[in-house]
């Protein structure tokens, strides 16, 4: 996967295949977590913000997320995505 990281298009569709939710099992990791609505989290290495539209979901408007990475392409994805979802509490 890390030789996608040079096509950013690519890279973002790998991540957020949804053949990917059987192995990483987001909504079993987000109920461990144990995650209360207003709390404020960061979503580090958020990459294409396949963690960070759950996280959100689960703080709800009240609560915010930090969604950080290293890549300008990443952060530049997870920013149209907040913009096409209207998500209010995603930063």
């Amino acid at each position: 996967m890390h030789r996608l990281h040079r096509d950013p298009k690519s890279y973002s569709g790998a991540l957020e295949d949804p053949k990917r939710d059987l192995y990483q099992k987001p909504q079993e990791v987000i109920m461990a977590l144990g995650l209360k609505p207003g709390e404020v989290i960061a979503d580090i290495g958020a990459g294409s913000g396949y963690f960070t539209f759950r996280l959100a979901h689960h703080v709800g408007d009240t609560g915010k997320v930090y969604a950080v990475d290293v890549s300008s392409d990443m952060i530049r994805h997870i920013n149209r995505r907040i913009r096409e979802l209207k998500v209010t509490n995603v930063v």
